[in-house]
């Protein structure tokens, strides 16, 4: 009973462990590491990396409302 909860441990981490170095084989399978300054040799700060998404003008829908500095009472 023993080695049988033993060898399906075993297979259950093997079978993570495939999973994740698979997982990490492909998540670097589209980096182009000639790109990277740590490896290229290259300065860094040459190689300009657009940003994801450029800033957004502010406009009256994308600002938050207006909150009063002073409140004048009326009686």
């Amino acid at each position: 009973m023993k080695s049988h909860d033993l060898k399906k441990a075993l297979c259950q981490w093997t079978a993570m462990l495939a999973l994740v170095v698979s997982g990490a084989v492909w998540a670097a399978n589209g980096v182009d590491f000639s790109q990277s300054p740590e490896v290229s040799g290259t300065q860094e700060g040459a190689i300009r990396m657009p940003k994801e998404q450029e800033r957004m003008p502010l406009n009256y829908v994308n600002q938050p409302p207006m909150i009063p500095h002073s409140v004048e009472v009326i009686r």
